[in-house]
């Protein structure tokens, strides 16, 4: 499968399709951005050195349905989750297709659902777009900014050394987060005299006026759902509207700022924000540690359409020194605290 860009004979924007050759030498065309300035009856042509350079025979087809796609009616259009087609087994996705005086269409992920597989064609009728005999407007879904499906696994099992020479291994298994395996190093290795604490802190910031919606996860399952207009940069509704769900989620917020907020996730486990919702602009994310200094030197920047995971730390104390081996890194706590990032 190639990715190519064509230019319209007359000027105008490149094309971009998705050309797929079978072991026949057979074509599959898809367009992926139909560009501008197209005439229908126009002949592209796809050099073979675009095509892997195999010493075939450049690759042409001839345009049509431009009429089709000028006949789009220019505006914003929100696509609900009812208002498409796909050819996999995806659902629950929703758009903003914004079209302009052309017809081209430029598509925006507002929410992107769950079952979709990379590659799988999205399909909206043209009658969703303003007019029913405007073209369909197709797409591929990329997984680029799409929610894991399973947390990374540690590097190999925590091992633990105490001056006095005492050692002791610690079982992790995949899927553990920072309060799991603090309560993992107590149960096992307490007896050494070393004492685990799990934290997580998260601050949002640069919070834009305007619309905010997404989901919040941490010990809840199932989404706990924020959707709420921000003015005047003030968060302290959207400080009470997540303290209302405290109880479900175990994360607890605060005013860290002018259109900011700091979220702690009270047993220092994940915490989860998907399907970003953002009516003007990005946001900022980045993770504090406890004495509310910034553990990234750059913070995340987070569009509508993506999500965030913060997981937390695991902090060690301890009377005396000791050594802590991940795989295979050692790191030595030479004042009694030792503190490690998830």
């Amino acid at each position: 499968t190639y990715t190519v860009t064509a230019s319209p004979a007359g000027g105008g924007d490149d094309a971009t399709f998705s050309l797929s050759v079978d072991i026949s030498g057979a074509v599959t065309v898809t367009v992926i951005s139909a560009g501008s300035g197209f005439t229908d009856g126009e002949t592209i042509t796809i050099a073979d050195a675009d095509l892997a350079g195999g010493g075939g025979a450049n690759f042409t087809f001839d345009v049509n349905g431009v009429t089709a796609v000028s006949d789009r009616v220019a505006g914003t259009y929100n696509i609900s989750s009812s208002d498409y087609t796909v050819s996999g087994s995806g659902s629950n996705a929703t758009f903003t297709v914004v079209v302009d005086a052309l017809g081209a269409a430029t598509v925006n992920v507002m929410n992107t659902g769950s079952g979709f597989s990379e590659g799988d064609v999205v399909t909206i009728p043209g009658s969703k777009l303003g007019n029913a005999t405007g073209a369909d407007l197709t797409f591929e879904v990329s997984l680029e900014n799409s929610f894991p499906t399973s947390r990374a696994e540690m590097p190999s099992d925590i091992s633990i050394r105490t001056d006095a020479g005492r050692t002791a291994e610690i079982s992790i298994t995949q899927g553990m987060m920072a309060g799991q395996i603090a309560e993992q190093i107590n149960s096992e290795i307490g007896q050494l005299g070393l004492k685990a604490l799990a934290s997580n802190r998260l601050e949002i910031f640069d919070l834009p006026n305007g619309q905010i919606q997404f989901d919040l996860f941490g010990k809840n399952s199932e989404a706990t759902s924020i959707d709420l207009v921000i003015s005047n940069n003030d968060t302290e509704e959207l400080v009470s509207e997540i303290n209302s769900k405290s109880l479900e989620t175990g994360i607890v917020a605060s005013v860290s700022g002018i259109g900011a907020i700091l979220l702690t996730e009270t047993d220092g486990n994940d915490i989860s924000l998907q399907n970003f919702i953002i009516g003007s602009g990005n946001l900022s994310a980045r993770q504090i540690d406890k004495f509310g200094e910034a553990l990234q030197s750059s913070p995340l920047e987070i569009a509508s359409g993506h999500h965030l995971i913060s997981g937390g730390q695991v902090e060690l104390l301890s009377p005396s020194s000791f050594e802590l081996t991940i795989g295979g890194l050692l790191r030595r706590a030479v004042r009694q605290v030792l503190i490690v990032d998830l």
